[in-house]
């Protein structure tokens, strides 16, 4: 005789926290995929975040690797304006003048 086993993705049975290892309402690691309760968190959540969601050892790898990758210049957001002096004369256009140029 056979005991077949359905090993269906629906049972929640065997899914545990990492944290405490017990089952529950769990909130899913895209990265990892591990589970955690929102109160074992090192930072509480109160509600299911939505969309795509990282455990904290995921959070801690992709910040230690961001801080492994070389540093790059940022472009500098601060533009270097000149002081617009406003004691220079207007500009004219050439040849906006109605008038004829006298000799």
């Amino acid at each position: 005789g056979g005991g077949g086993e359905s090993s269906s993705e629906e049972e929640e049975e065997d899914e545990a926290c990492t944290a405490c290892s017990k089952p529950g309402e769990l909130v899913l690691c895209t990265r990892c995929r591990d589970l955690w309760h929102l109160a074992c968190l090192p930072v509480p959540l109160k509600i299911l975040p939505a969309g795509d969601w990282f455990c904290p050892f995921c959070v801690e790898l992709h910040r230690q690797k961001a801080d492994a990758l070389p540093r790059q210049r940022a472009p500098s957001h601060r533009l270097e304006l000149q002081p617009q002096q406003e004691e220079q004369q207007p500009r004219q256009l050439k040849g906006a003048s109605s008038k004829p140029i006298q000799p």
